[in-house]
């Protein structure tokens, strides 16, 4: 599993300036990983919450994010910058860097990731120090990653050692250097297990999906002694009809480290899944399809969630959903005198797509649809393919399909939104009908 082609990060643009090591020995070290204070941790937030729907609330953030060329999939990868407002961004692409296999930059832009190849025993990653968004430094880090992560220090990568996973940290500052986080190794279906692994304040939280269901399993850096502990229950079972658990089923780490919430679908069923990481028994909610279709989210109950992310003062849960109903779409062009020159594709379609949020409480009456996407109307219907939570949670960005009709657009183009938390000011920050933005490379501060 990639850490970047498929969801977006939130890069924060201050502490620029960390460049890495030239060291290039690569050697392990099994003391402990470097820890963080999150006493009083919020993530950047101002104390307003994640969810204000009293009215929008101005923020100031930079955007960034990487895109392909729409023609010529193949050619150089593009990296852009912007504000929250739609001005026209300002190419940083880094010269000299083949980001072919993939460049993945980390969320404090101290650090950046290129995966120099990819087989299948895993990817070569090189770690480049950022400085003022130019890399140095680069250092071979991992020849058998499975997946990787960063926090604002560090980069996180697992790899397979026979039968068991190894999770490694390699410090920014000192790449040449990997400490030893944890081993994890799977009662049953170790062939199953991708690597699929999230880390944040201080914690680590792994998925693993096989014939028994998903699991989750949490470790705690701050006591490596104790290992990797499975959260209970096992979610459902992978084999059931109607379960169909991936290693993608969304999951996410409170800012303040003290809670994972985990999605899943069964049988007539959307759950949500909350787990204390101190211990005990998750909280479940089962969400109906008339409280869905209530929230304006879909007419049908086949729904499957792509995202979660919490809000920076962690007491709200934004989560992205998509439904089995699909509009149709009619695309063309306005504006020529002969019908030859217009460009019509008929009888698309595309799925609908929502973001929704609920309270930490996992009270049902807090649940709310930000996007309001409009339903049966192939025009105006944006399918939003991934998100992320301004630093201060008054906003959301995301890459999603323009509005098409008469401009040529295609329901296959995507583009860069903002939206305030409260459904408002929802505007398109990019428009560029030859570039497509990457999910998973999208910044904001």
């Amino acid at each position: 599993m990639r850490g970047s082609k498929l969801s977006i990060v939130l890069l924060v643009l201050v502490g620029i300036g960390c460049s890495g090591s030239s060291s290039s020995s690569n050697e392990s070290d099994t003391t402990s990983p470097i820890l963080h204070d999150t006493s009083g941790v919020d993530d950047q937030s101002d104390g307003v919450g994640g969810t204000d729907v009293t009215g929008p609330i101005a923020e100031s953030f930079q955007v960034t994010w990487q895109s392909r060329d729409r023609l010529n999939p193949s050619a150089p990868l593009k990296f852009w910058r912007g504000d929250e407002s739609a001005t026209t961004p300002t190419d940083w692409t880094p010269n000299g860097l083949d980001c072919a296999n993939g460049c993945d930059v980390a969320p404090s832009l101290k650090a950046l990731v290129q995966v120099t190849s990819a087989g299948v025993d895993g990817s070569t990653l090189k770690l480049y120090g950022l400085n003022q968004l130019v890399p140095a430094n680069g250092v071979e880090v991992s020849t058998k990653a499975l997946s990787w992560r960063f926090d604002d220090i560090a980069l996180y990568v697992m790899e397979r050692a026979n039968d068991t996973f190894e999770l490694y940290q390699i410090l920014f500052d000192n790449p040449g250097k990997r400490a030893l986080v944890g081993t994890f190794a799977p009662k049953e279906g170790i062939d199953s297990y991708q690597g699929t692994f999230l880390v944040r304040a201080n914690h680590v939280v792994l998925l693993h999906v096989s014939l028994g269901g998903a699991e989750l399993y949490h470790l705690d850096m701050t006591n490596l002694g104790d290992g990797f502990q499975k959260l209970e229950p096992t979610i459902g079972n992978s084999q059931g009809t109607g379960s169909q658990f991936t290693e993608k089923e969304p999951f996410a780490i409170s800012p303040d480290g003290k809670e994972v919430v985990f999605f899943s679908r069964g049988d007539n069923e959307f759950k949500i899944w909350l787990w204390s990481l101190s211990g005990g028994n998750p909280k479940n909610i089962t969400l109906s399809e008339s409280q869905l279709d209530a929230c304006g989210s879909s007419s049908k109950l086949y729904y499957i969630a792509n995202k979660a992310i919490f809000s920076p003062d962690s007491q709200q849960i934004y989560f992205s959903m998509t439904s089995q109903d699909s509009v149709s779409v009619t695309e063309s062009c306005s504006g020529y005198l002969d019908d030859q020159f217009k460009c019509i594709s008929n009888a698309q379609t595309k799925p609908e797509t929502d973001i929704l949020v609920i309270d930490r409480t996992l009270n049902p009456a807090s649940l709310r649809n930000v996007t309001q996407n409009a339903k049966n109307d192939g025009t105006t219907n944006r399918v939003i393919d991934d998100f992320v939570v301004s630093p201060q949670g008054h906003h959301l960005v995301f890459i999603a399909s323009p509005e098409i009709g008469g401009n040529c657009r295609s329901h296959n183009d995507r583009e860069i939104w903002r939206i305030s938390v409260d459904g408002s000011e929802i505007e398109m920050l990019s428009d560029d009908s030859g570039a497509l933005p990457l999910s998973g490379t999208i910044t904001a501060n």
